[in-house]
C-alpha cells in the first residue's frame, strides 16, 4: 500500500526543466540566443512575465567608482549667466569667446520671443531670432567664479582680456553673473517649468475668449429673441388699429393698463 502511494505521486510530480545551456559568444562578441525550440527558451518564455524588464541596449550599470567620479565632476562645474547677450551673437561666436578663458562644457541661448521677431520683420529689421539671455558652463566653477569678476561690465574687446577691439562686438559690454550652487539639471527644470508655465497660461486665456464667445453668442441669440417679441406686437398693433389705447399701436414699448382708484367723496378726513 505505501509503494503504490510512492509511485502515484512520483507520476504525479512535474518533470524537472532542463537547465539553459550557457550563451554561446557570436562572431562579433554578443552573446547569442538558444535555440526557440529547445526546452530552455520554452522555459524562460514561461518565466518572461515575472521577470523585470530588460534594461535598454547599450546602457550599462555604472560602477561605484564611475557614480563617484561623475557626482565630483558634476559638483566641480560653474555656470555663468548672461543677463544681456548682445545683439546678431550666435552660440559659436560665444563659445568662442569664452572658450579662452577656460575649458567649456554646455552652452544654452534663450531666444526672444516669435511676437518680437515677428514685429521687427515686420518693420523692416531683421528677420533672424536674438538671444535675450544665457548660461554657459565651465568644467571647473573656479574658472568660472575668477571670468565673472574679470570681465564682468568690461568691452567684450577689451585687449586687456586678449581680444582686439576691431571685433564685432567689440563696443558691447560683459553683463555676467556667477550662480553659485546652481547646476545645469536646475537649468533644465527652470526651462521645464516656464514651458509649462506657458501652456498653462494659454490655456486659461483660450478658455476666456471661449468663454467670451459663448457669453457674446448668448446676447445675440436674447437679443434676437426681443427684437421677434417687438415685431409680434408691431404686427398685432396695426392689425388692431392705431386708434386702441393712450399711446397708440405702432410703438415699440409694450402697452400697460392700470386700474384708476375712485376718489373719496367729502376729500380726507
Amino acid at each position: 500500500m505505501g509503494k503504490r502511494a510512492r509511485t502515484t505521486d512520483a507520476a504525479a510530480a512535474p518533470p524537472p526543466v532542463p537547465a539553459a545551456p550557457p550563451p554561446v559568444p557570436a562572431a562579433d562578441g554578443v552573446a547569442a540566443a538558444p535555440d526557440a525550440d529547445s526546452p530552455a527558451a520554452a522555459a524562460a518564455d514561461g518565466a518572461a512575465d515575472a521577470a523585470p524588464a530588460p534594461r535598454r541596449r547599450g546602457a550599462k550599470p555604472l560602477s561605484a567608482e564611475a557614480l563617484a567620479a561623475f557626482n565630483a565632476a558634476e559638483r566641480a562645474k560653474g555656470l555663468l549667466y548672461l543677463a544681456r547677450v548682445p545683439p546678431h551673437m550666435q552660440p559659436s561666436n560665444l563659445r568662442a569667446l569664452l572658450s579662452r578663458f577656460g575649458e567649456l562644457g554646455r552652452l544654452y541661448l534663450a531666444p526672444e520671443d516669435a511676437a518680437v521677431t515677428a514685429r521687427r520683420a515686420a518693420a523692416g529689421g531683421s528677420k533672424r531670432a536674438l538671444f535675450v539671455e544665457g548660461w554657459v558652463e565651465f568644467l571647473d566653477k573656479r574658472a568660472a567664479r575668477l571670468v565673472a569678476e574679470v570681465i564682468h561690465n568690461t568691452p567684450i574687446g577689451d585687449s586687456a582680456l586678449g581680444r582686439a577691439r576691431r571685433g564685432r562686438f567689440a563696443t558691447d559690454l560683459w553683463n555676467v553673473r556667477y550662480l553659485p550652487h546652481f547646476k545645469w539639471h536646475h537649468l533644465k527644470e527652470k526651462v521645464a517649468y516656464e514651458k509649462r508655465a506657458r501652456i498653462m497660461a494659454l490655456r486659461s486665456k483660450l478658455v476666456e475668449a471661449r468663454r467670451g464667445a459663448e457669453a457674446y453668442l448668448a446676447r445675440v441669440d436674447q437679443a434676437k429673441a426681443i427684437e421677434g417679441q417687438r415685431e409680434k406686437r408691431r404686427k398685432r398693433a396695426t392689425e388692431g388699429g392705431a386708434g386702441e389705447g393712450s399711446g397708440g399701436g405702432g410703438g415699440d414699448a409694450p402697452r400697460r393698463f392700470f386700474p384708476q382708484l375712485q376718489p373719496v367723496e367729502g376729500g380726507a378726513r
